[in-house]
């Protein structure tokens, strides 16, 4: 990274890190233009610049109001990711004790596995090498293979059918075009 007119700067496929130091009843909230970032096991934002750049972070520190305070991460996270604008879904299946199992991916390719219309399973989805990559919160990776994606939630694993036109809008999704 370098320094421009008091910004530091970075180039395309160089990885940016930002530390914060979280406190006791306060969250942090990120916003950018749509570049995937990943929060890890300390706290720590990383994101790898795309080509042509434009990346723009504002963090945000903000009280916890817990409206529900039995409600797990994943609840909590859902239910915040779930404010954004829902620009894909997925077909629903039926998990293995009939249950109605949905992929929902937001703006900024975050998304939220619902199973019976609750949000079980948070991450966000980006475009590696051999395809799609949907990583959860806790680190976990999953990728297609012959069209269908594997989530697990827990001990139940559902497993998604992404078609190839499917994969395609997703791609567009995490690649907008700006006019």
């Amino acid at each position: 990274m370098t320094e421009v007119a008091g910004y530091k700067t970075a180039k395309a496929g160089e990885t940016v890190t930002v530390s914060v130091k979280e406190q006791d009843g306060y969250s942090i909230s990120v916003s950018n233009n749509g570049t995937a970032l990943v929060k890890d096991a300390s706290g720590n934002f990383t994101l790898v610049v795309p080509q042509g750049g434009g990346v723009f972070l504002t963090l945000d520190l903000t009280a916890i109001v817990a409206e529900n305070p039995e409600a797990s991460v994943e609840e909590l996270v859902a239910e915040a990711v779930e404010s954004f604008t829902v620009l894909f879904t997925s077909e629903p299946v039926e998990g293995a004790n009939g249950e109605e199992v949905v992929l929902r991916i937001f703006d900024g390719g975050y998304f939220v596995l619902s199973v019976d219309g609750e949000g079980v399973l948070c991450g966000y989805v980006t475009e590696g090498e051999d395809g799609l990559v949907f990583t959860t919160l806790d680190g976990a990776e999953s990728t297609i293979e012959n069209e269908k994606l594997p989530l697990t939630v827990g001990e139940n694993t559902y497993e998604l059918t992404l078609t190839e036109e499917d994969v395609n809008e997703i791609i567009a999704i995490l690649h907008p075009v700006v006019y």
